[in-house]
């Protein structure tokens, strides 16, 4: 299964880098850094247990360029998003536990070099990240084992410091959506009622009386689509 993972980015020839930090897997090498200028598609390609995350030229003009290679349980498949500046993808995905209960962490790919960080474990698989306006910070949900329908929304910063940005009790689900333009913490909270939105914490509209998924805010944050 190949699919296109949450967006387009740009590079520029520049030299590699190699990024340290907790949770880096030994090894990595330069990965993307040498492309040629230009506008590249981020894939995914899913395997039995493991994910090859790749990039090809939007205009075809070069095979895809390999990344790096993202294990998980098998079975399973990463979901993932492309910072806003094009140059990191966040990943969740499923590591532990086992098929009828996995668990599933947050990973950060460089895309210039290959490398590989390890942000959170412990989350829930059914989610996806949101990368903050300035490609600085992941938000993921997390929910409390000792408070059964409670959720709170982790702010997760490259430099590994972790903020939260509230959370909501006595409810199915609460998932991250993205930030308006004015930089306001966008989420969804499914519950016995059916789907509502909020900003900032606070419920701006229910936005339908049944479940919804993959919402996905316009590009200046004034509207929300989703299934």
């Amino acid at each position: 299964l190949l699919t296109v993972l949450a967006g387009a980015i740009a590079v520029l020839p520049i030299a590699a880098a190699i990024f340290g930090g907790a949770g880096s897997v030994p090894g990595t090498k330069p990965a993307f850094a040498t492309a040629p200028a230009g506008d590249y598609l981020l894939l995914g390609r899913t395997g039995e247990a493991e994910d090859v995350i790749a990039a090809a030229p939007a205009d075809a003009s070069l095979p895809p360029i390999e990344i790096a290679r993202i294990p998980h349980l098998p079975g399973f498949a990463s979901n993932g998003a492309v910072s806003p500046d094009g140059t990191r993808l966040a990943l969740i995905v499923a590591d532990s536990g086992s098929r009828s209960q996995p668990l599933a962490s947050l990973i950060v790919v460089e895309l210039e070099t290959g490398t590989v960080t390890r942000l959170l474990g412990g989350l829930d698989y059914l989610q996806r990240s949101v990368w903050a306006p300035d490609s600085g910070s992941v938000v993921v949900t997390r929910s409390l084992d000792e408070a059964p329908g409670s959720f709170t929304f982790v702010r997760l910063h490259l430099d590994g410091a972790l903020t939260s940005l509230g959370g909501a009790d006595g409810v199915a689900g609460a998932f991250p959506v993205g930030f308006d333009n004015d930089g306001r913490f966008v989420a969804v909270v499914i519950d016995g009622s059916g789907s509502a939105l909020l900003r900032d914490g606070a419920m701006i509209a229910r936005i339908s009386s049944f479940i919804t998924r993959d919402w996905q805010l316009s590009p200046y944050g004034s509207r929300v689509a989703f299934i």
